[in-house]
């Protein structure tokens, strides 16, 4: 055997202070790196496990989802199939009622079809009678209104030649008095006309005099504003005399410049034409440039409304999504539960099935297997197969079992309630034997009868 290996004892008191340290530092480095490298295999070990726990979430609910549309299409098929077949049924007792209907409205129609020819024959001979009684009454009322006619054609003439000779004497006596009418009306004429004539003679000459009165003031005033004239332009020509010399000399500095601008008016022209095109320019660059930016405004608005749309649209889709999945969850673990629970109670129905069978005679099973055999055994028809949905076709045996099991407790029960009135009959007849052998005075011959009724 090798040489034994010394403890960390003895190499420490071989070691100085400094040594000492340093070696305690060296291994509290190594113990901190060993565990720092324990916790980064832990936390990627912890990372991997939690990526594979969310891969296994997904695909576990994503089974879920899967098998609960597939048990929710079969229900909705099944309810769709159920409305389909009394949709079905209604849609033919409807048909018949109205076939029926259609042939009884068509036999009330032949019949009201028959009584309206006799009642329109019937009603044609009335007809007939009545318009050759009218026709009759007719000519008998022609012939009145005939002799009615010719007596007032002739009262009418008469009147009428009455009515002519009384107009002719009121047109004359009319024909004097528009003549005398006519004369008045002249001589008052006469009389009107000279009357306005003098009027207006008079009017004329005060109309003159009152026009000479304000001739005549107006002359005194256009005499004083005359002289006032005179006497300003006197002032302003007194005052203008030192401007006019300046004027002159301005006038000459305008002809000199304006040499100058006939000289230079050829660059004056070009000048300006640059000016106006650079203009035009500048007014069709500035057209486009509103025309480009309303239409980068318009742009930005489109882009900013579909931006906040999408954002909406995003959001929406977002909380719908979560809703979905927090409902998913919710009904999947309802769903889990109730399973579960079902379960269970399918454990315990069969449990109790089991030890059912174990308190079941030979003779029961025997009888049980019999009954079950020609249960099973029993032709069904097509309409009761299609009745029976897929899934729960197989607790058929189930409902069987749970049957007898319900005719053998209710055949028990009324056993047990047989049993229990032949049990009170008995206690009954006992205690009567009872008290008949505890009295002593009691007479032999006289003895209770026990009757006992087979079970």
């Amino acid at each position: 055997m090798g040489p034994k290996k010394k403890g960390k004892g003895s190499k420490l008191a071989r070691m100085s202070e400094e040594e000492k340290i340093r070696y305690l530092q060296h291994r509290a480095a190594i113990e901190e790196e060993a565990r720092r490298r324990k916790e980064q295999l832990i936390s990627t070990f912890m990372k991997n496990k939690l990526k594979h726990e969310e891969a296994f979430t997904r695909l576990n609910s994503a089974k879920i989802n899967q098998q609960w549309r597939h048990l929710l299409r079969k229900l909705k098929c099944k309810e769709l199939k159920d409305d389909m077949e009394a949709l079905w049924k209604s849609f033919e007792t409807t048909m018949n009622c109205k076939t029926r209907l259609i042939d009884t409205l068509l036999s009330d129609l032949e019949n009201a079809d028959w009584q309206y020819a006799m009642m329109f024959h019937s009603h044609s001979e009335t007809v007939d009678k009545l318009i050759e009684l009218h026709r009759d009454r007719l000519d008998s009322l022609h012939r009145f209104y005939n002799k009615e006619r010719i007596k007032m054609m002739a009262k009418a003439k008469y009147e009428h030649e009455k009515i002519t000779a009384k107009g002719n004497r009121d047109g004359e006596h009319l024909q004097a008095v528009i003549f005398e009418m006519n004369k008045r009306f002249s001589n008052e004429k006469h009389k009107t006309d000279s009357s306005c004539e003098n009027k207006q003679d008079e009017l004329r000459n005060q109309m003159l005099s009152d026009i000479e009165k304000v001739e005549e003031a107006c002359a005194a005033k256009l005499e004083h504003l005359w002289q006032a004239l005179q006497k300003v332009l006197k002032d302003y020509t007194s005052a203008i005399e030192p401007m006019r010399v300046h004027y002159g000399a301005l006038c000459d500095r305008d002809s000199d410049s304006s040499t100058q601008l006939m000289v230079h008016c050829d660059t004056i022209n070009k000048y300006t034409e640059l000016i106006i095109n650079l203009k035009q320019q500048l007014a069709t660059k500035q057209k486009s440039y509103d025309q480009t930016m309303c239409v980068l405004k318009k742009e930005q608005s489109t882009l900013f409304q579909k931006f906040h749309h999408m954002r909406t649209d995003v959001t929406n889709h977002n909380k719908s999504a979560e809703s979905k999945l927090t409902h998913l969850s919710i009904v999947s673990s309802n769903v889990i539960k109730e399973l579960t629970r079902k379960l269970e109670k399918a454990k315990s129905v069969i449990q109790l099935s089991e030890k059912c069978k174990k308190f079941q005679k030979d003779e029961e099973k025997s009888l049980l297997s019999y009954c079950r055999h020609l249960m099973i055994n029993k032709e069904t028809t097509a309409d009761q197969k299609e009745k029976i949905p897929e899934p729960f076709d197989k607790l058929g045996n189930f409902w069987h079992l749970y049957n007898e099991s319900v005719v053998d407790c209710y055949t028990l029960k009324l056993r047990k309630e047989s049993l229990l009135a032949d049990n009170r009959q008995l206690k009954r007849l006992l205690r009567h034997y009872l008290n008949t052998l505890a009295q002593p005075h009691s007479v032999p011959n006289k003895r209770s009868q026990l009757t006992f009724i087979p079970a």
